[in-house]
């Protein structure tokens, strides 16, 4: 949409007058007065919440306005709130008496409101308004509040003449509805006919439970403060924005000094919970780097530890094979150990037996008859030659020696040679 663009309004709905067009909240229908001001009697009725009055300047209409809309709204009958412009100008007795306030004058003021239940269609009705009885210069009012109608449950004038306030205490008693006052004559009459008649400065709290719940004491305040400032506007004058916001802005009610220590108070506690929470965001950075380095490391550990581990395993896997293969062989070499002890065990008996056969054989040998046969043969030998020479008699006989003595390790002699008897001449 441009700026020069305007929405199309929905058609609207044709809504009887006096009846809410609004389902779920609560919307002036009707309002009168009787007999006060410049008024004798009158009703007003509004179409979908909306009312006009037209008229030339001075007619009253922001004086009427005012009544209706402000004054039995908040119960305020200050003539500063009375005044359009906001500045004292005029009491409400004048306002009654239309300034005339020696008159003796009763009258009434209301305004009606409707509520549409938007599940079933059905509406109720509720009225506000404000009785006065000005005599001898000195005026008596009352609030009240009714789930009425005016004309049909609850009337508030007979032949003409507005009705008293034991007659308006009457007719609220049998439609339930409920009186609020601060004149002591009113009251007491009053008593007579309603079981309970509330003070005036209890119509304000009412009216805001009533029909503008779930406004707090502030923002209901707030509301008449934009109400009463709207209406120092003029609408036959040109109206700037600026001059709208200044007005809105003028309206809005000034915060007590507790309020202000509250939100000053609590906006130093989130300053501080806002320093807190960024401090405690900038720490979770930190730790959550720290924890990233530290995991890391711990990674790095528990590779690195892994790694000596499984080495470590593959060396007691070695060494454990080396030990297998180290029993193995000690179990073989301790195999090979016994067989050569047995072997050895039988080889030194089979070494007796040889000896002790050995030493049988030599003795038979020495006792057999051809054992100096060799001998003989080396004697005959020597003989022989030694008739060589003298030199080859010496060597012959160096050879016998040493023959003889080879002679007598072969027989199995134990001491030197000795040679055999020479045989007989001729032998």
């Amino acid at each position: 949409m441009s700026v020069t663009d305007h929405p199309t309004a929905p058609p609207a709905t044709t809504v009887p007058l006096g009846q809410p067009g609004a389902d779920g909240r609560w919307q002036p229908t009707r309002a009168g007065i009787v007999n006060s001001w410049a008024w004798a009697s009158e009703d007003l009725l509004f179409a979908d919440g909306w009312l006009t009055l037209a008229g030339p300047n001075g007619s009253g209409k922001s004086l009427t306005a005012s009544m209706l809309v402000t004054v039995l709204l908040d119960a305020d009958t200050s003539q500063t709130a009375l005044s359009v412009s906001g500045k004292a100008a005029g009491t409400l007795t004048s306002r009654h008496t239309d300034f005339n306030d020696r008159e003796d004058r009763t009258g009434a003021w209301w305004l009606e409101y409707g509520l549409r239940d938007p599940g079933t269609g059905e509406v109720r009705f509720l009225t506000t308004g404000l009785w006065l009885r000005a005599t001898g210069g000195h005026l008596h009012r009352a609030f009240f509040l009714a789930p009425a109608r005016i004309g049909t449950d609850l009337l508030l004038q007979r032949d003409r003449e507005p009705v008293r306030i034991e007659d308006l205490a009457e007719q609220l008693a049998a439609c339930d509805g409920e009186l609020f006052t601060a004149s002591p004559s009113l009251r007491t009459k009053a008593l007579a006919h309603l079981p309970v008649v509330e003070d005036e400065r209890d119509y304000r709290s009412t009216i805001r439970t009533r029909l503008f719940a779930p406004l707090d004491e502030v923002q209901f305040d707030a509301l008449i403060a934009v109400l009463r400032s709207l209406r120092s506007l003029r609408t036959a004058e040109a109206i700037s924005p600026t001059r709208m916001r200044q007005v809105l802005t003028d309206a809005l009610p000034a915060l007590d000094t507790d309020s202000l220590t509250l939100i000053a108070e609590a906006m130093e506690r989130i300053a501080e919970l806002e320093t807190q929470l960024q401090r405690t965001r900038d720490e979770a950075k930190l730790l959550q780097s720290t924890d990233r380095a530290y995991r890391r490391y711990l990674t790095t550990v528990a590779q690195t530890q892994a790694a000596a581990l499984t080495a470590a395993n593959t060396e007691v896997d070695d060494q454990t094979r080396r030990t297998r293969e180290a029993t193995s062989q000690l179990q073989a070499a301790q195999a090979a150990e016994a067989a050569a002890d047995t072997e050895h065990t039988a080889t030194l008996s089979r070494i007796s037996e040889l000896e002790g056969r050995l030493e049988a054989a030599d003795s038979e040998l020495r006792g057999h008859a051809g054992a100096d046969l060799p001998l003989r043969e080396i004697r005959a030998a020597e003989l022989a030659n030694s008739r060589r020479g003298g030199r080859r008699t010496s060597r012959a006989g160096h050879h016998r020696r040493f023959c003889g003595h080879r002679a007598g390790r072969q027989l199995g002699g134990s001491g030197p040679y000795q040679p055999a008897p020479s045989a007989p001449p001729g032998g």
